[in-house]
């Protein structure tokens, strides 16, 4: 009969750990539904190490009563002693144990897979009403057949596109053509028509745009004016920059803000001070 050996004290594997506010945390199951927590931490511990656990992995867990809950019901203290796995699948394993028991120690099984949790950026301040934002979600955006993270303002509900973290690299990149068939503005083609405000124009045909160079669809380019597209081009919009999301995301907000009204020479400029700003905030 295959046995395993206890291994005392359980803190000697904690090579897979990472420790938050005195609190050593690991994740445990397929797809890491579960932490480990060596000892057994209170409550406002167990919240501290879980958030900042979590914006170390870059997420933030939303406020509200999923936390009480947590609390409540997704938390255990329990003993347990690790154990070689007699498999060799996994380094070592967990098992359940009473304190009585040789190799026990404290440990504390918390349930976080169902927190509400957003992906954690750097702040920034709301164009709009200068409200703080540190958090994102990942969405669509006006002006670019791309996806992004996008800040939102819990203030006046204003959503744009998160400034990326780059270094800049002096390098050209390869830029794939768009196909003839899709709108290099939006998501929609020939088949797969725009989401609102633009679907009652229809998708049935994508020209290149005289004054981007890139296939539009009827309602992208009834959206702006021809004189708003060219300062757009001038500004640099469709071309690639440093990196790939560097390029997608600044197209994202020179777009969003001249749908605001603001001249994208002006955008241009913002974008410029938000990068230095961001990354001198990451620093």
């Amino acid at each position: 009969m295959t046995t395993t050996t206890p291994i005392a004290p359980l803190t000697v594997a904690t090579h897979g750990f990472s420790t938050h506010h005195g609190v050593a945390l690991i994740e445990i199951g397929e797809e890491g539904e579960r932490l480990l927590a060596l000892g057994h931490p209170d409550d406002q511990q167990v919240l501290a190490a879980l958030s900042a656990y979590h914006r170390s992995i870059g997420n933030r867990i939303l406020p509200g009563g999923q936390l009480l809950g947590l609390l409540a019901n997704g938390v255990e203290r329990t003993w347990g002693r690790a154990e070689e796995c007699s498999t060799g699948e996994y380094p070592w394993i967990v098992e359940d144990a009473t304190a009585e028991q040789p190799g026990a120690q404290p440990v504390t099984w918390i349930d976080h897979e169902w927190l509400e949790r957003e992906e954690a950026a750097v702040l920034e301040q709301c164009p709009r009403c200068d409200r703080a934002s540190r958090s994102t979600n990942w969405g669509w955006g006006p002006g670019r057949r791309t996806g992004a993270p996008h800040h939102s303002c819990r203030a006046c509900a204003y959503r744009w596109p998160a400034a990326p973290l780059y270094r800049a690299v002096l390098r050209k990149r390869s830029v794939r053509p768009t196909a003839a068939t899709a709108c290099f503005a939006c998501q929609c083609s020939t088949t797969t028509w725009c989401d609102e405000p633009h679907r009652d124009t229809g998708c049935s045909s994508m020209p290149l745009h005289p004054i981007v160079g890139r296939p539009l669809c009827r309602g992208c380019r009834s959206s702006l004016p021809p004189d708003t597209w060219q300062q757009l081009v001038d500004a640099g919009y469709g071309t690639p920059a440093a990196g790939p999301e560097m390029a997608e995301r600044r197209d994202l907000w020179l777009v969003r803000r001249a749908h605001d009204g603001i001249a994208p020479d002006q955008a241009a400029r913002e974008w410029t001070r938000r990068l230095a700003l961001v990354a001198r905030r990451a620093g």
